[in-house]
């Protein structure tokens, strides 16, 4: 039960990540700007 309880929970957090991704990319599709400052904002593509 602990196990099952476990999978649900990563379950709903990738849906929970896909849902973000799905709402900036219909939303933000006429702004890539925004995307992009949002990528900068991140510290992994700060090195770049």
């Amino acid at each position: 039960m602990e196990m099952f309880k476990n999978v649900l929970i990563r379950m709903t957090k990738k849906l929970y990540l896909v849902e973000i991704l799905f709402f900036y990319w219909f939303h933000d599709v006429h702004s890539p700007d925004f995307l992009m400052s949002q990528l900068r904002l991140s510290p992994t593509t700060e090195t770049l």
